[in-house]
């Protein structure tokens, strides 16, 4: 038994096939519109929330105690510290589970 030619070259042959769209550049107001709703907020969140978090890290590496203008970096020196202190491991114990 045979099949018809037409149903062994495939789905592309039939009349509701996708057509798949390649090499097509995206028009410059299409590129707009993604910059200011995708690139706008997503500034927002770097600048609101990513910056200052990183900010926060930096000055956790120092030994700035947010007064003075001079901060010397002291890497982990201040999570070494609060790790060993036995009154911080303490509270730590109580409020945890």
């Amino acid at each position: 038994m045979s099949l018809p030619t037409s149903t062994l070259t495939g789905p592309s042959d039939a009349p509701h096939a996708p057509r798949v769209r390649r090499g097509r550049r995206p028009a410059p107001s299409r590129l707009l519109f993604f910059a200011v709703f995708l690139g706008l907020p997503l500034l927002v969140y770097i600048v609101f929330v990513v910056s200052p978090f990183l900010q926060a890290f930096y000055y956790s590496l120092t030994d700035w105690k947010g007064v003075s203008g001079n901060a010397d970096f002291i890497g982990l020196d201040n999570y070494v510290r609060i790790f060993t202190d036995p009154v911080y491991l303490k509270a730590r114990a109580t409020t945890c589970c």
